[in-house]
């Protein structure tokens, strides 16, 4: 499931790019959603975090994207740990 996440994540971002939306604003709005739904998960299932590995997972792929991005993130934007 999490491989069809990823794979997922990036075709949607490769048509965003080809439509003129900037990379970086499209990296920053997946890892606000994973990081949203990964915290919800881990409210939902505090007794079981296992349930939520796939969602943990797609947020870490999604932090190190944009911590790849280094100095070409808009200025202003705060990772926050989990």
């Amino acid at each position: 499931m999490c491989k069809r996440l990823v794979i997922t994540g990036l075709a949607i971002m490769a048509c965003l790019v080809i439509s003129g939306c900037p990379p970086n604003v499209v990296l920053i709005s997946d890892l606000q959603s994973s990081k949203t739904k990964y915290k919800e998960c881990l409210e939902a299932y505090p007794n079981d975090v296992s349930k939520c590995e796939g969602l943990k997972k797609l947020y870490e792929v999604d932090k190190d994207a944009v911590e790849a991005m280094g100095d070409r993130r808009p200025k202003g934007v705060i990772l926050l740990n989990k």
